[in-house]
C-alpha cells in the first residue's frame, strides 16, 4: 500500500514539474511582430503581468528560446534595446528608460534607442508629471542619451532634431511648435 502511495505522489509532483509555468521550455517565432504583442504573448503564455508603453510598437521577426519569463524577455531585449522593471508582480517594459536623479532635484536621466519623438514626449510629460504638448511631428526616430538634465534642457535637445521646430515654456506647461 505505501509503495502505490509514493508511486501516486510521484506521479503527480512529476506531473506538476511538467506542467509548471516557472521553468516552461518554449521556442517561438514571431514574424513582423510588433514588439507590444510578443510582449503580451510571452505574458499570457508565462502567466505574468506587464504594463507597456507606446515605445513598444516597431515591428521586429524574431525566435525566442527560453525556460522563463524573465529569459524570454532578456532575448527580446537583447534585440531591441529594452528597459525592465519589476514591482510587486508587474514587469514593466518599455523602450525609453526616465529617472529623477538622487542627488538634483528636478533633474532626470533618459535614455533610449530607436524611438519616435511622439513616445519620447508622451512618456517625458508621464513620467515628470508636465503637460507637453506639440504640433504634428514628423515619424523620424531618435537615440538619445541624456543625464542630470532638467526637463526644460531635455526638450530643448530634442527638439534641436526637429527642423523648424521652437520649444516654448509657458510656465508649467511646454510647447512644441512649428
Amino acid at each position: 500500500m505505501k509503495k502505490k502511495f509514493l508511486h501516486v505522489v510521484f506521479f503527480y509532483i512529476s506531473i506538476f514539474q511538467i506542467f509548471s509555468l516557472e521553468n516552461l521550455d518554449i521556442e517561438m517565432d514571431f514574424k513582423n511582430q510588433t514588439v507590444s504583442d510578443i510582449v503580451f504573448s510571452l505574458a499570457e503564455l508565462y502567466e505574468k503581468k506587464v504594463s507597456i508603453d507606446e515605445s513598444l510598437y516597431e515591428k521586429i521577426s524574431i525566435r525566442v528560446k527560453s525556460e522563463t519569463f524573465e529569459g524570454a524577455l532578456e532575448k527580446l531585449s537583447q534585440k531591441t534595446k529594452l528597459f525592465i522593471s519589476k514591482e510587486d508582480d508587474v514587469y514593466s517594459v518599455s523602450k525609453i528608460k526616465i529617472d529623477k536623479t538622487a542627488c538634483s532635484p528636478g533633474k532626470y536621466n533618459l535614455i533610449s534607442e530607436n524611438v519616435s519623438f511622439r513616445a519620447v514626449f508622451d512618456i517625458l510629460s508621464r513620467k515628470t508629471e508636465r503637460t507637453i504638448l506639440y504640433d504634428d511631428l514628423p515619424e523620424q526616430k531618435i537615440t538619445i542619451r541624456e543625464t542630470n538634465q532638467s526637463l526644460e534642457a531635455l526638450l530643448s535637445v530634442l527638439v534641436m532634431k526637429l527642423p523648424g521646430f521652437v520649444l516654448e515654456n509657458k510656465g508649467e506647461t511646454f510647447y512644441i511648435t512649428k
